[in-house]
């Protein structure tokens, strides 16, 4: 017959005669619990021990499910490690490709540019040497030996900037400056094309990096001549933005301009447009990428848009001096952090 664990007791449910409460292992405090009806329900040694087996093999299946969960869940932090490993050595693999073709448009575009002044050197440099000439033969000569020269010196130049402009610690110099002795020496620098400039009353003063606003602007209007039409106007535009506080400046031509799938492309280094025109226009792709660096170094930026009428507008937005102090604080503070690096 029952012990007295088997007996109903005090506390035992209404209606409830004898019950059994049977631990089932593994963590936590589990039971299985059997009882049997009033008047007469009564448990024996037999049902004890079934009901001990039951919690047995109740215990080993709970702990097969734990275990079968734990399981999953890992298995499913392994499937998400994989799969971020695997797109980040997928965003590492098109890195690679893609400094793998700036490299190669580079050392294409380097040896295109290099090679026609190198040539003209070469040529003149192997003329005075083997022939006497006349006094103006020696003088063109010489006068191509000093231009190509130049040119390479103008080449290296600007490969130099460039890498500055990478630099974590190339930050601005800001100063407050009349906007037309910024456009002044920007159309010196350019060559002093034939450009139709036109600055609003409004927009005398910004405060800028004049040399670095100046190349920029001389970059884009570098750009806007090399992709036009010989004798086709060209355009420079300065007026106030952002409430009169800060800066735009168009340069526009009524070339070819860009088409959409390369209007992003061309402001990347070592990348050229112009198909229209020539396969390989001159110059090393530069301009534009420069351009839009030195802009954001003011906290500003450069963007194309397409011209009403055809052409192309390339805008360069200057912000006004707060935020531009604000861009100049933190390009200083992120070079003083890779210095203590």
């Amino acid at each position: 017959g029952p012990g007295p664990a088997a007996e109903a007791g005090p506390g035992v449910a209404p209606g409830v005669r004898a019950a059994i409460a049977a631990p089932v292992g593994g963590p936590g405090a589990r039971v299985l619990l059997a009882y049997a009806r009033a008047p007469d329900g009564r448990f024996g040694e037999m049902d004890v021990r079934f009901l001990a087996t039951v919690a047995g093999h109740l215990a080993v299946g709970l702990e097969k499910e734990r275990l079968y969960a734990e399981l999953a869940r890992h298995r499913d932090r392994l499937e998400q490690e994989v799969a971020e490993r695997t797109r980040e050595l997928r965003r590492a693999y098109e890195d690679l490709r893609t400094v793998d073709r700036m490299k190669d448009r580079f050392l294409s575009g380097l040896s295109h540019e290099m090679r026609t002044p190198l040539a003209a050197i070469l040529s003149a440099a192997a003329f005075l040497n083997d022939y006497g000439g006349s006094a103006e033969d020696r003088r063109e000569m010489t006068g191509s030996i000093l231009a190509s020269g130049r040119l390479l010196e103008q080449l290296l130049d600007r490969l130099f900037r460039v890498a500055r402009l990478e630099g974590t610690t190339e930050r601005p110099s800001l100063v407050e400056v009349g906007v037309e002795q910024v456009v002044g020496e920007a159309l010196r620098l350019a060559g002093s094309p034939a450009v139709a400039v036109r600055v609003d009353p409004t927009a005398r003063r910004v405060r800028a990096d004049p040399p670095r606003l100046a190349r920029a602007i001389a970059n884009l209007l570098d750009n806007a001549v090399k992709f036009s039409v010989p004798g086709s106007p060209v355009e420079l535009r300065v007026a106030a933005a952002n409430s009169g506080e800060g800066l735009a400046i168009s340069v526009l031509d009524r070339g070819p301009g860009v088409r959409p799938e390369d209007r992003a492309r061309i402001f990347s280094p070592f990348e050229q447009g112009g198909e229209l025109l020539t396969s390989k226009p001159s110059g090393l792709g530069l301009g534009l990428y420069e351009a839009r660096a030195i802009a954001r170094l003011h906290g500003g930026d450069v963007v194309y848009r397409e011209r009403e009428g055809g052409g192309s507008e390339f805008l360069l937005l200057l912000p006004p001096p707060a935020i531009a102090a604000a861009a100049e604080q933190a390009a200083a503070a992120a070079g003083g952090a890779a210095c203590r690096a």
